[in-house]
């Protein structure tokens, strides 16, 4: 074991393979192409660590036992050692986080056997790095007492478990779209520990070496189309997302954004695009019925598709409207809704049906304030769901208006106001 007084400097080396990567499995459910591909190791990874002391010139005894480790301390600094040793590059059309679903079909392959990691690498999951670092901190460490003097320089020092941590990143290729998904993923080693006393000049303990782990997007086109086949088994649900295209209709102004009344003014309803958003359902597995299962993370959102404040023209021959955008409606009622306050930049409804009957009404208003193109609205954020029921439906109303500058006879210019409403319900699979 390392003596105790000899000191590290050294936090976060980051080590790549030679080759960019190292392909440890594949598969393929005919929609995507999964890989899990190993990028190389981090050494000098600070796992656990005393309280810090400052040492200025003045003498000062420490004193230190096994360190306390934790889940959680392994967690962060997992964490702490992704944001120091990787560098994300963006070249190629990518989206760094992977969708629940997406990611649950990887686990669901793994699972049935596709995994072979461990007889390749040393991976091991947070829990067991936690149970073998627990382990071997209380079998190599016992209690330890010296002087920090003279010999020292002045700065920070803190008694450190450290241990070398593996990256790796989950690809996923989309077939029809032609689209990367990728998720870094570090795990610390197991049988890698070594104490020591770790100084750095500053409080943070920053990292000490500026070489970075990378995926190179060009290296991606080297990628085999995968030829083991992932099939899932009857009773597996994967929870994926749905983006559901909405169908805005006409409300004569003023009428409480009654679909019932429709607007007489052709010239502003035929000229601008009213479709605001889509409906993001996140976490759910739609059944043949066209009702949802739940996942334990299930979400609704509003995705906006256009600028509400540069809502689409569409400009023809004889066209009159020059621009339109989203209207501060005064209006404190819709029809149907519990809506008590100024709509203003649009509102939105929710009506939720627990299978025993009871209900529950939410609404926000001013929700496209301050919003742009592919900004997004989470519905259910400030809503408390009742945990002991549950849902059978999730009804949707959004409501907003437009108002339309466009020039008239002799060149004056006017507007137009549009009223729009969306009613969407989602019903949940009983079963």
């Amino acid at each position: 074991m390392p003596d105790p007084l000899q000191l590290s400097e050294h936090r976060y080396k980051a080590n790549q393979v030679i080759s960019g990567y190292q392909l440890i499995s594949s598969f393929s459910d005919g929609d995507f192409y999964y890989y899990y591909l190993y990028l190389g190791d981090v050494e000098y990874v600070p796992i656990s660590w005393s309280p810090t002391y400052q040492y200025v010139g003045i003498p000062i005894e420490l004193s230190f036992s096994t360190s306390t480790i934790t889940t959680n301390s392994i967690r962060q600094s997992e964490s702490v050692c992704a944001s120091n040793s990787i560098s994300v590059s963006n070249t190629l059309s990518a989206q760094f986080s992977i969708s629940g679903g997406k990611k649950d079909v990887f686990e669901v392959g793994l699972t049935l056997g596709w995994e072979n990691t461990k007889e390749r690498v040393s991976q091991y999951s947070t829990t067991e790095t936690y149970e073998s670092a627990t382990e071997w901190s209380e079998t190599n460490t016992s209690s330890s007492s010296f002087v920090i003097d003279q010999r020292f320089s002045q700065g920070y020092y803190r008694y450190t478990l450290f241990s070398q941590c593996d990256v790796f990143c989950v690809l996923i290729y989309d077939v029809e779209e032609d689209e990367y998904y990728k998720e870094y993923i570090v795990n610390a080693r197991e049988n890698t520990y070594f104490y020591g006393l770790d100084f750095s000049t500053s409080p943070n303990f920053a990292r000490s070496f500026q070489d970075s782990i990378s995926l190179d997007d060009s290296l991606l086109e080297d990628l085999d189309v995968p030829t083991e086949t992932l099939e899932l088994p009857n009773d597996v649900i994967v929870f994926t997302d749905y983006q559901i295209s909405l169908d805005p209709r006409s409300c004569a102004k003023d009428n409480g954004y009654d679909t019932d009344d429709t607007e007489d003014d052709d010239l502003a309803k035929n000229e601008i695009d009213p479709n605001l958003v889509k409906l993001l359902i996140t976490n759910a597995y739609e059944m043949e019925d066209g009702r949802y299962n739940f996942g334990p993370d299930f979400g609704l959102h509003l995705k906006l598709i256009q600028d509400p404040n540069d809502v689409t023209v569409t400009h023809y021959s004889g066209s009159t409207v020059q621009n339109a955008q989203i209207s501060i409606d005064t209006a404190k009622s819709a029809s149907g809704t519990t809506i008590n306050s100024q709509i203003k930049s649009g509102a939105v409804y929710l009506l939720l049906t627990y299978s025993d009957g009871t209900t529950q009404e939410h609404f926000e208003v001013n929700i496209f304030e301050g919003l742009t193109n592919n900004s997004t609205i989470h519905l259910l954020d400030d809503i408390s769901v009742d945990d002991n029921k549950e849902i059978e439906s999730i009804q949707i109303t959004v409501v907003y208006e437009i108002v339309a500058n466009w020039q008239g006879f002799l060149g004056i210019w006017s507007t137009t106001h549009t009223n729009w409403r969306i009613d969407y319900t989602v019903h949940r699979n009983g079963d």
